[in-house]
């Protein structure tokens, strides 16, 4: 097999893996400040692609221009769902969260079932079938867009919580959660924003 193919096959992949990486880092983030591991975290990533799809095939609305609109949605529910529901149960055993957020995700794997049915659905674009060439290198457009918005997005992430006040704290909460308490830190409302950054990175 020529070197181009196996070059092509290995740009193909780590731009792919961006993307499932930025979703790690959500998942990473959560578990790191609220130390609950987030068994729906895959589930909130089927409601964003749900509402890709939905959006697209009602209203023509092309998803890239739908990232952050849908990132702003599931920042909401993410919060929701820590100040509502998760927070509650933050001083119980770790069984306790583990239950909730797989019952969480067995919920909302089966409304999404019920609402949309089995069948897979796919979004067409214009640009759908777009490549870049870059001598013998062939870049998939829509790879490489998904790719460079997952690196945007990491970096913003690195520095809100490298040097913003609000970032700070949130570490603040994850490195000593008494602590956090004594110095006057709102930590479950810190939490909930926790929440929901991870659940906008989906």
């Amino acid at each position: 097999m020529p070197i181009d193919v196996y070059l092509n096959v290995i740009v193909a992949g780590i731009l792919t893996g961006l993307v499932y990486g930025l979703m790690a880092l959500g998942l990473s983030v959560i578990f790191g400040v609220v130390r609950v591991v987030n068994f729906a975290h895959g589930e909130m990533m089927s409601i964003a692609m749900y509402l890709t799809v939905l959006l697209f095939s009602s209203l023509n609305l092309d998803p890239l221009v739908m990232l952050v609109p849908i990132a702003a949605v599931l920042f909401v529910f993410g919060y929701a769902l820590q100040a509502g529901l998760i927070n509650p149960f933050i001083s119980r055993p770790e069984h306790s969260q583990f239950l909730l957020l797989v019952a969480l995700a067995l919920i909302i794997v089966n409304t999404l079932l019920i609402l949309f049915g089995p069948d897979a659905r796919t979004v067409q674009t214009s640009y759908a079938f777009d490549s870049f060439q870059v001598g013998a290198l062939i870049v998939d457009a829509t790879k490489l867009y998904a790719g460079a918005a997952a690196i945007v997005v990491a970096a913003l992430l690195f520095a809100f919580f490298r040097f913003t006040p609000l970032g700070k704290a949130i570490r603040a909460c994850a490195d000593n959660y008494t602590g956090a308490l004594v110095v006057g830190l709102d930590v479950k409302r810190l939490y909930a924003l926790t929440f929901g950054i991870g659940a906008a990175c989906v």
